[in-house]
């Protein structure tokens, strides 16, 4: 163990590395592989994580960050939760439904600069990034919003009763 420690170079080093090797430029493609290579991994890990903490279905919130130093360093961080997230850029969503012992996914919302990019080019949009699109669409118009709202059993403000009030005078303290 200790021997192996001691093979595994920091994520530092690697990402300098790459930015000496490329001159400072890193392909995208080579940042996405290396950012997805544990994804799966973690992921699973998750849900062992959520087994153990609820009892019922659950959430795993993957929230994608991009280290402040190390510009060409991504990091995914698994967060198990009860409750769907409000939908947010850099997120992924997943549902693990107890009985069914199912891993469901919800969404994924890119970057702002991703999502601006796709909202205003959907015409050009390759096929196999429609699904991405159809996600960006949706956080932008509010229907994310309201699936979370519906996961969670929130009730819309708008059902909400309006109370008639008699004598709105009443309600006016001097």
């Amino acid at each position: 163990m200790e021997e192996e420690k001691k093979q595994r170079e920091t994520v530092g080093k690697i990402a300098s590395d790459l930015m000496v090797k490329d001159g400072g430029l890193v392909s995208p493609i080579e940042l996405e592989r290396e950012a997805q290579k544990n994804y799966y991994d973690e992921l699973l890990a998750a849900v062992a994580r959520g087994k153990q903490i609820y009892e019922g279905d659950f959430y795993i919130h993957v929230a994608t960050k991009m280290e402040h130093l190390m510009k060409n360093v991504t990091r995914n961080y698994f967060i198990v939760r009860s409750t769907c997230p409000t939908p947010f850029f850099d997120q992924s969503v997943f549902k693990y439904l107890h009985k069914e012992e199912q891993l469901l996914y919800i969404w994924t919302i890119p970057d702002r600069g991703v999502c601006h990019y796709l909202r205003d080019n959907a015409m050009e949009v390759a096929p196999e990034e429609r699904q991405l699109l159809q996600f960006v669409l949706e956080f932008y118009d509010g229907t994310l919003l309201n699936v979370t709202r519906q996961l969670n059993g929130e009730t819309n403000p708008l059902d909400i009763a309006i109370v008639k009030v008699e004598d709105p005078d009443t309600l006016i303290k001097t």
